[in-house]
């Protein structure tokens, strides 16, 4: 069963395709391949895929308007009430369709950061996925709530006063063992260190030369284009991305709900079900129990770290070579696994492509000469004026090879948690 099924005439596959790959970024399965296999028929085939689909997209175009199996298709959608319809060309769509407020992609050309787009993304979130919240004007999610996902303004009283009485107590606790304690010396990977009092178990974190690359691809998609030229200083990235041994003591020491794990069990596996807002706060809460500063990588970093010097699309060489540094949908099992099982790249780096897409820093932000950075810095011009996305690199368990490249690029509402979405930390 696909997520979204896309409707169209044929003479539009080029930007249906395009369109179907920039959704399928978003982690979403899109039937778009109208193919229809020897021995079956319509019904069989397509039609099926319609009767099992979660969301229909119906394109109108200047062809579309005028196709019979589009309308066809479109009236199936309308009933099961699933249809969400958009115009790739200023065009009026058939007459029972005409009064539905359709998503204008007029002129879209594949840019995933477009004003219009990111409103077609979040038409989607709220159909997709209804119980993940979708922060439009002033509204801010609330870290941590009770669901991790209700509004404040949806609270109910009594559950808020719940809450404060649990903050007081904890508060309260934490200022007695602050008032007690003295400092113990405990071990960390990268050694021994003193905290203020609590055991932190740190990323190990791998130093990276400063030098210069090419970032992006000409040949990939729209949004890695043009390739530009980098300058960055030396910087450390983890060596592996971020862990449920490493995030649990965060949400331990502050006594709130621990991300689900899937079910893939916790320890080495990577992190998942985080949200930008999430890996950041855990990135200023180690910041200040190790007097280090520890961030996401900005885009810059993450690319050139993972590349570790290579300038192809793949930090490895050969073909075929993905299955040995990578889990990707044809050897994951449908899952993340423990990190550092797969080879590193040239930097000593694990899982830079696979196993879970990576948050960054950055906004969204277009690779042209006024809006890309070209010191390594992260980018914050974007075309959304109030920054309601944040960036994502590397694919994951279940993003096919071609996914895998150094200069793939996605971008989420930092609210997102999901099952292929984690981290890793990064350090000046």
């Amino acid at each position: 069963m696909s997520d979204i099924f896309l409707s169209y005439d044929i003479l539009d596959l080029d930007r249906a395709k395009a369109l179907a790959e920039a959704l399928e970024l978003q982690g979403w399965t899109v039937f778009y391949d109208r193919t229809v296999m020897p021995g079956q028929t319509w019904k069989q085939f397509i039609g099926k895929e319609i009767d099992n689909c979660r969301c229909m997209i119906v394109v109108w175009s200047t062809h579309s308007v005028h196709s019979k199996w589009v309308e066809v298709e479109a009236d199936i959608g309308l009933k099961r009430n699933i249809l969400v319809p958009l115009l790739l060309d200023q065009v009026t769509p058939p007459l029972e369709f005409a009064s539905i407020q359709a998503v204008n992609l007029v002129g879209w050309m594949g840019e995933t950061y477009s004003s219009d787009y990111l409103a077609l993304c979040k038409t989607l979130v709220r159909r997709l996925e209804p119980e993940m919240p979708v922060f439009l004007n002033d509204d801010k999610p609330n870290l941590h709530s009770n669901n991790g996902r209700k509004s404040a303004k949806l609270r109910r009283s009594k559950e808020l006063t719940l809450k404060i009485g649990k903050i007081t107590v904890i508060v309260g606790i934490l200022i007695i063992l602050l008032w007690y304690a003295v400092p113990v010396f405990v071990s960390y990977r990268d050694g021994p260190k003193v905290t203020n009092q609590l055991v932190v178990n740190e990323p190990e974190m791998q130093r990276i030369p400063a030098g210069s690359f090419q970032m992006g691809s000409n040949n990939g998609n729209f949004d890695e284009t043009p390739v530009h030229p980098v300058n960055l200083k030396d910087f450390a990235i983890g060596r592996y991305e971020v862990t449920f041994d490493e995030y649990d003591q965060f949400v331990e020491a502050l006594g709130i709900s621990k991300p689900d794990d899937n079910g893939w069990g916790r320890g080495k596996q990577p992190v998942i079900n985080v949200s930008w807002e999430d890996a950041t706060a855990f990135a200023e809460w180690l910041s200040k129990e190790t007097g280090k500063h520890y961030h996401l990588p900005t885009e810059a970093q993450w690319e050139y770290a993972a590349r570790a010097g290579a300038t192809s699309d793949f930090y490895w060489v050969g073909r075929g070579e993905e299955k040995d540094f990578a889990w990707f949908d044809k050897n994951s099992e449908d899952k993340a696994h423990p990190v550092g099982m797969k080879k590193p790249n040239a930097f000593g780096l694990y899982d830079m492509s696979g196993n879970v897409w990576e948050w960054v820093q950055d906004c969204p932000y277009d690779y042209n000469t006024i809006q890309a950075p070209v010191d390594g810095s992260a980018g914050q011009k974007r075309i959304d004026s109030n920054c309601s996305w944040r960036g994502l690199r590397g694919g994951s368990w279940n993003s096919q090879a071609r996914f895998l490249r150094s200069a793939i690029r996605s971008r989420s509402d930092p609210v997102k948690r999901a099952n292929f979405i984690g981290f890793r930390l990064a350090q000046e």
